[in-house]
């Protein structure tokens, strides 16, 4: 029984195969032949027809007078190659569709450019390639995600956005291109004013989101889900792009507004961020307290208190600048204070080489010592250069006096070594 059902399934996918390779053979070597006076004959495909008729050779394109040319024999084109069978461009796409799901990608291929031939807008074909119908041209995904979002941003929200949703969600992939999709639908509602349909698109979106997204798009649910209608006040005024490329700009003024203005709506986000800002200074200034006597816990404030500037800067990129560098200096102040106690200790090993008569054993290892501590403090410079580094302009003195002092130990090293070698 299984083999006469293995049998059953070969005959029709022979006869596919058969048909399939029928119908494609000699398109690629497609031959139009133009037979001159003079008696020469040039092969290729006859591109266009007027006084002059074009013909593509395998050297090239040729444009030859029809006053030279005897006779012109064509070669069936797609078109009529499918006729003859009675198949049309959709007949042509079934195959092709049939040739996927038996894995056969270069037979789907081949059909594909045959049905293209024929009908260049093909839905069925440009919706398997991946491609969408926008403005009156098929392109990629990533194309048509980047139109369909200015348009939508320049204010583009009528039933054409929503076709054009659609041709995308046709068109996308599961995972990631189904997650930008449904972004921009969530805007689109926004836009529209419908916030409550908004509010559950962006809500949904933020439950399968990556770390970075997510908190942007759980406050954008929050702010729908506390304003149903839309309704936001603003407390003060604004001034804001009005164009996309930002030469034209509006003023927003104080007062209620509506969070289907993009403006509006990157104001209220904005403000959250701002209450964020001020739980993290708060901490930050317990940072400043605990620097002194108890680092370790500074240092671990200074880490709190840059997560509430990392929630801040992704509901508002860039907020947090201000904060961030005031969180470095405490940070790099830490590591001060760290590196003048190793200093101390340094100093004071230093001090009792000096004053005391030791053995050859005692000696190398107060170098030990002294090397470690050495160790110690390059390695919190190379911390506050990759601090300060990310504020170049505004550390641009703890940079230098980092890499002025590992350059000093450098060489306070270079100096030990050669001492512990000399005393061995």
């Amino acid at each position: 029984m299984m083999m006469l059902m293995g049998q059953h399934d070969i005959a029709p996918r022979r006869l596919m195969m058969a048909m399939a390779v029928i119908l494609l053979t000699g398109a690629s070597a497609r031959a139009d032949r133009l037979v001159l006076f003079d008696g020469r004959e040039i092969t290729g495909q006859i591109l266009s027809e007027t006084n002059i008729v074009t013909i593509r050779t395998a050297a090239g394109e040729l444009s030859v007078r029809q006053q030279d040319i005897s006779s012109i024999e064509r070669t069936p084109s797609a078109d009529d190659r499918s006729a003859s069978f009675g198949l049309g461009a959709d007949a042509l796409f079934a195959m092709s569709a049939w040739a996927s799901q038996h894995g056969l990608a270069d037979l789907a291929g081949e059909l594909h450019k045959r049905v293209l031939e024929i009908d260049t807008d093909h839905r069925g074909v440009r919706t398997a390639l991946g491609q969408v119908h926008v403005n009156g041209r098929w392109m990629s995904f990533k194309e048509a995600v980047a139109i369909v979002a200015d348009r939508i941003a320049a204010g583009e929200h009528g039933p054409i956005a929503a076709t054009w949703l659609d041709g995308l969600r046709l068109a996308a992939d599961a995972g990631e291109q189904i997650r930008v999709v449904d972004l921009l639908g969530a805007h689109l509602s926004l836009r529209r004013g419908r916030f409550g349909e908004a509010g559950a698109g962006f809500a949904k979106l933020a439950r399968t989101a990556a770390p970075g997204a997510k908190p942007r798009l759980t406050a954008i649910a929050a702010l729908l889900a506390d304003h149903p209608d839309g309704a936001y006040v603003l407390t003060v005024e604004r001034v804001v792009s009005a164009s996309l490329d930002g030469a034209r700009r509006r003023v927003i003024g104080a007062g209620p507004a509506s969070l289907a203005d993009p403006a509006v709506l990157d104001a209220a986000l904005e403000d959250l961020a701002c209450e964020l800002l001020t739980a993290g200074a708060d901490v930050l200034d317990e940072a400043r307290r605990l620097r002194v006597n108890t680092p370790a816990a500074a240092d671990a404030a200074c880490l709190k208190a840059i997560e509430w500037f990392d929630r801040a800067d992704a509901l508002a990129e860039g907020i947090a600048r201000f904060h961030r560098i005031e969180a470095a200096r405490v940070q790099v102040a830490v590591i001060r204070d760290r590196t003048e106690r190793d200093a101390v200790a340094f100093d004071a090993e230093l001090s009792a080489m000096g004053a005391q008569e030791v053995t050859a054993a005692e000696y190398a290892a107060r170098i030990v010592r002294m090397v470690d501590y050495l160790n110690s403090v390059r390695g919190d410079l190379a911390g506050v250069l990759r601090l300060a580094g990310a504020y170049p302009d505004e550390l641009a003195l703890d940079i230098r006096w980092a890499r002025d002092d590992i350059e000093r130990i450098k060489r306070m090293q270079a100096t030990l070594k050669q001492e512990l070698d000399d005393s061995q």
